[in-house]
């Protein structure tokens, strides 16, 4: 007796593809957050700025920054952002980030994006910008570590995903600009006019010099005695030397006539 066997084919198993990218992942894009540095106590900030003596950019403190922040909280509505105008605002926040000149400053709460310059800025105006935040939720102060040169970033890198805060305040700022040096004032022309200077008065009026001259020399001719004169006497006397001599022979010449 033949046994009959099923010889049915198993149907295929599909296993996901781990190297497969769904549609919906396909068009994110994860950018990378900016680096953020979180202020010293005054009491470190001391130390620290006596370490460096000078030698590079002393970052704000966190006194500084808190009441800085609780000035703009107070001035920012609940709901969209505002541009800082108010001066007594903004100079200490210039002292605080003083390695760059800011030229504009805006604040929004509750954002986690980065945020973009007023239309009245022109990239070359302020081509770099840094936030001064609280971070949410933990309410820490934070700041970015460097400065972002915005002025080549597309609009889709312009406004990105950032850090979540509670407050934001974003400025805009330029390079500082470097003291011109003029030539004119270069200490070794300004003394060698100042010397050039002082001589002008007597080298001025040369008709004057020349007269002072002629003075000088009047005053040495007239406190000279009249011996000066005997170099022209001693001329004389030896032109006329021979004369003793001449007036013998004459007197012998006559003599004899005399006796004849």
């Amino acid at each position: 007796m033949i046994a009959l066997t099923s010889t049915a084919t198993a149907e295929p198993a599909y296993v996901a593809d781990p190297f497969r990218v769904s549609s919906s992942q396909r068009g994110k894009t994860t950018f990378v957050k900016s680096e953020l540095s979180h202020p010293l106590k005054k009491a470190e900030q001391v130390s620290k700025r006596r370490r460096l003596d000078g030698k590079q950019h002393v970052e704000p403190c966190h006194e500084d920054c808190q009441e800085i922040l609780n000035r703009i909280n107070r001035l920012t509505p609940r709901v969209g952002r505002i541009e800082i105008t108010d001066s007594e605002v903004l100079q200490p926040l210039k002292r605080m980030f003083g390695d760059k000149a800011i030229i504009n400053v805006i604040a929004c709460r509750g954002t986690d994006r980065t945020m973009s310059p007023p239309s009245s800025v022109h990239p070359d105006e302020a081509p770099f910008r840094k936030s001064l935040m609280i971070l949410r939720p933990s309410g820490q102060i934070a700041f970015e570590t460097h400065w972002e040169k915005w002025k080549h970033l597309s609009h889709r890198q312009l406004v990105r995903p950032n850090h979540a805060c509670r407050l934001n305040i974003t400025m805009f700022a330029k390079d500082r600009e470097m003291p011109s040096t003029d030539v004119s004032e270069d200490p070794r022309e300004s003394d060698h006019a100042a010397a050039s200077g002082s001589q002008d008065p007597v080298q001025s009026n040369p008709s004057q010099s020349m007269h002072h001259d002629e003075s000088k020399n009047h005053s040495v001719d007239e406190t000279q005695p009249e011996d000066s004169q005997w170099p022209y006497a001693t001329d004389s006397v030896s032109t006329q030397g021979p004369l003793p001599e001449q007036s013998m022979r004459f007197l012998a010449l006559l003599g004899g006539n005399n006796i004849n």
